[in-house]
Formats: C-alpha cells, structure tokens, sequence
C-alpha cells in the first residue's frame, strides 16, 4: 500500500478516514483486494476462525479502528427460505441487545451475492474448548462464567427474546484475566412474550427440555432455563448430565430425568443444579431465584449498557459521557457531527437479505466516493446508503469501545489498539481543558465509580471468602487468585476441587449426521468435536 500516492490530495492533509475513502476509491491495491473479496466496507478480511453449512467466519480488522472484528459470510443465493428466517431473527435480536456479556453486532454489508455479519470477536475461544482441553472448571471460577451467562439471559428475556440454543459452544470467552465472557449465536432466537406458547423445535438435543420432546407447544423462557441447567452442570464437572449415543436414547434419559451430580460438586452448587433441572417447566428455578440462589450470592452481575445512539441536537454539555467520547473519537479519524447526522446513526438496519443494493453490485467503481478536499470539515462526501452504513459501523465499534474503557471491561484486550490507547488517550487531555470544563452530565446508569466500586465489592468478597477457607488450595485455570487460598471443609460451602481432568467422553457428545449443523463460529479450533449438534424439527 506504501507505493500509492494520490497527488491531486497531495497537497492536503488528509485525515484518517479521507486517507481511507481515497485509498478504497483509487490505490490499485486497494481495489485487487476488494476483487478478491479481502476489502469489505472498512474491513480488511484475514483467516478462517469458523465454518458452518451456510456460512463461514473469518477475522477481520476494522481499518479505521484497528479493532478486530468476527464477520460471518453467507452466499445469498444458496440461502433457502428457513435459513433467511433465521439469519434475519439473528440480526434482529441482535440489534435490540445491548450488554458486557452478549456479542455486539457492529453492522450487516451486503453485496449483490454474499452478506456480511460484522460483530464483535471474542478472541480466547469458546467455554466448550476450554472445558474439553483443561476439564471441569473449579467453582470459584465457575460463579463468575454463570453468573455472566445468567446476567446475558436475563437481559435477553427483558428484551422479550428467547435464545433457544445455549450451551457451552454458543459462549466465548473475550478474556481470562479478568474473565469475561459473551453470548453469542442467535441463529435459534425469536421475539416473543415470555408467555407465549411456541411450537418450532429447536436447539441442541443434550440440553434440550423435557418438554421439547413430549408436547407440541412449549414456553421459550422455560427451554432457556434448562438449557442453563445442563451447562452449569458441565462447566462444574466436565461431563454432561444426560449422555447417549442416540438422540432416541438422549430423549429417553431426559424425559426420566436420570442424571447423578457428582459428590465432588458443592452442596450449594448441587441445590442450585437440581432446582434448575426439575421436569416440569414451572417449578424450575427462575432468573431471579438463580440470582438470589446461595450458591451466587457473592456475585455482582452485569448491568445493560446504553444502547448505541447519538443525539445531534444536544451540545456537548448534555451527552453523556459514552457519546461525548465517542463524538471525540469518531472526529480524530475524520467523522465529524455533520456525517453522523445525515449518517442516521440511530436508524436500525433494513432487511439485508431482500433489500436491492444496486450501489454495492460493482465493488471497484464506489460511486459514492467524491473528491477529497482539505479538510473532512470543508469535504462534501456524498453520503449515500453505503458510505452511511460504513459510518454507522464505525460509529458502533467507537462506542463499544468507550463503553468497555468507561466500565473497565477488558483493560488489557483494549491496550493492544493502538488508535484507541492513543487517541482516547488525547480526549481526556483535550476535555479536561476545555470541554468538559462546563459539563454537568447526571449518568442515568451506573457511573464509572459506581462500577468500579462493584468490581471492587466482588473481589473482595471473592478474597473474603477464600481466606475464610481451611487448609486446601484452590487454583484457578484462568487466573490465581490468590496463591494462598484456603477451602473450607464446611460442606455447606465450596467442596474442595480436584485438579483431576474430567474429558467428555465421545459418548457424551450427540453424534453427527441428519441432526448435525456444527456451526462452529469463534471457534479457533476448527477440529474440535461438537458435543451437541443442533436440530430444528420435531424428534
């Protein structure tokens, strides 16, 4: 890309995102990589991280961010009716969630064959690869995953969607220390009312409800409850609680409700699992029993984060503050208040699959691009629905990150972008002086110091409660938290856990074929066996 220079903008200084349309529109080496289909958008498109029937995931790098992104690729054409269902549902539910512990979606591109999934990487792999590499997960660790899954459900359903299709595949971890994880593939998800009966079976045979398999009708936030059963049993002990070698037999077992907790498992831990496993949907433990439940009662969970918007009208003393530095952020690359206004930063995606893009059918020519002037402020960049798209996108990534830096989520993930250390880095200096001089911003959610006071709370109880223990150390398979534990031989509290490997065994993973879909996104692993494949019809 070195050898490029365009010298009627020779003469100008250029900002980032002018650098980045002019490349698009006319270094030759830009244009052989959109050819190839290495250059989407503002995405740079690297090496295979996953594949499934339809689609398959590669890493990408957001040119003007330089974060790393997860997009999905799909063939339009070879899309049947089912699937477009779904991958609509996907990107619907996806747009309407916003929390630390659910994959964001940043922005759908679509061509005139393929579509674009472009959201966030989770770059440490999924908790099923982890579980069936290094074993159960001890249960200090085990709290903080659940209760982050739990907190992810919980704002699902608030939302009034169902996920129907949780399990260990389906989380990924975006760091170990301190970890984080996210909830990811809503392939299965659907909007409904947390009463409304629903009659399409779906999701993944070993975690699949009684239920599923014994009425033509179910309740979505029932199904999402047992699924949550049966993962907490395999986080804490590696192995599955109903085990087939069919899914006729599966379906049998768990209609018998026949599963063992092993004595290694706390009495807590145990208490919490069968209250989640109880046949009749029902008398299952709900979210908010599980929240209250002894055995997480140490935890703080994950509050919804602003969702993503920007108020042109407001002056900088009433943003708050994720949009007052995104609005900082987004003019050091070149975007200024006047793009993401007629950007329509809020206004949700249209149908990718139907919607004719006859702007994005000749990928060389990018007819939305104009001449680049002196500055981005004095530029008149036609803003067509593409180059809109393209901005929003950037937009979204901008406030993600802010959001993590603001929360503290992911400290070290962040210090490996550059563009972000560095220029968020020149905000503070830059507000400190002059903007936020007069700013008088009330947070409607939780303030940085109120989250960090909650991050704080919970590791001092986590210390609290491992010095409270006896004579057993206790190490962490993701982050040792203190080489000094002690456990408790309380058995009402955490039974001691054995550093013993415990493998799902072939026999515990549903086997492949007319059932099998292994999409397997996120996972870097590519050769990785499936411990569940995904069905969507009536067994």
């Amino acid at each position: 890309m070195n050898g490029y220079k365009n010298e009627n903008t020779s003469n100008y200084t250029l900002t980032k995102y002018d650098k980045l349309v002019d490349n698009i529109k006319n270094n030759p080496e830009y244009k052989k990589e959109i050819l190839l289909n290495k250059l989407i958008g503002f995405y740079r498109i690297g090496s295979e991280i996953g594949t499934g029937n339809f689609s398959q995931v590669k890493l990408g790098l957001h040119l003007l961010t330089k974060e790393k992104v997860a997009i999905k690729i799909l063939n339009k054409i070879k899309l049947d009716e089912k699937t477009q269902r779904l991958l609509l549902r996907e990107i619907s539910s996806m747009q309407k969630l916003h929390h630390p512990n659910i994959i964001r979606l940043y922005e759908v591109i679509h061509t005139q064959e393929r579509l674009f999934i472009c959201m966030e990487y989770a770059p440490e792999g999924e908790l099923y690869s982890k579980i069936s590499n290094d074993g159960k997960i001890n249960e200090i660790d085990a709290r903080i995953i659940f209760s982050q899954v739990v907190s992810a459900v919980s704002h699902l359903h608030s939302c009034n969607i169902i996920h129907r299709d949780i399990k260990a595949e389906n989380i990924f971890f975006s760091n170990f220390n301190p970890i984080n994880i996210k909830l990811g593939d809503f392939g299965f998800s659907i909007e409904a009312t947390l009463d409304r009966q629903l009659n399409t079976y779906c999701g993944s045979p070993p975690y699949a409800a009684p239920e599923l398999f014994r009425d033509d009708h179910y309740v979505g936030i029932y199904v999402d409850l047992w699924a949550l059963g049966v993962l907490l049993y395999f986080i804490v002990t590696g192995m599955m609680p109903f085990r087939a070698d069919t899914v006729g037999k599966l379906k049998r077992i768990i209609l018998n409700g026949d599963y063992i907790v092993p004595s290694f498992v706390s009495e807590h831990c145990q208490f919490l699992i069968k209250g989640i496993l109880r046949p009749a949907p029902s008398d299952r433990f709900s979210l908010r029993e599980i929240m209250h439940s002894a055995w997480l009662d140490t935890e703080i969970f994950s509050e919804p984060l602003l969702p993503y918007q920007f108020n042109p009208t407001l002056e900088l003393s009433q943003l708050k503050p994720e949009e007052f530095y995104s609005l900082k952020l987004m003019e050091n690359l070149g975007i200024t208040q006047e793009h993401l206004i007629l950007s329509n930063i809020n206004e949700p995606s249209s149908n990718p699959i139907t919607k004719q893009n006859t702007q994005m059918n000749n990928l060389i020519s990018y007819k939305a691009l104009t001449d680049i002037t002196n500055s981005v402020i004095n530029s008149r960049i036609a803003l067509t629905p593409d180059l809109k798209q393209y901005i929003n996108g950037t937009y979204r990534i901008v406030f993600h990150l802010v959001q993590k830096k603001l929360r503290k989520e992911n400290l070290s993930e962040l210090q490996t972008n550059s563009f972000f250390v560095q220029e968020f880095s020149s905000v503070q200096i830059s507000e400190s002086k002059n903007d936020l001089k007069h700013r008088r911003v009330k947070r409607e959610s939780d303030t940085e110091d109120e989250i960090t006071s909650k991050e704080s709370n919970r590791y001092s109880k986590k210390e609290s409660l491992i010095k409270d223990n006896s004579s057993t150390k206790q190490n962490s398979i993701f982050v040792k938290l203190n080489t000094d534990s002690k456990r408790d031989n309380n058995p009402a509290k955490n039974q001691p856990i054995k550093r013993n490997i415990i493998n799902p065994s072939p026999n515990q993973r549903s086997q492949p074929g007319k059932y099998s879909d292994n999409n397997g996104f996120f996972n870097n692993n590519k050769n990785s066996t499936k411990q569940s494949s995904k069905f969507c019809t009536i067994l």
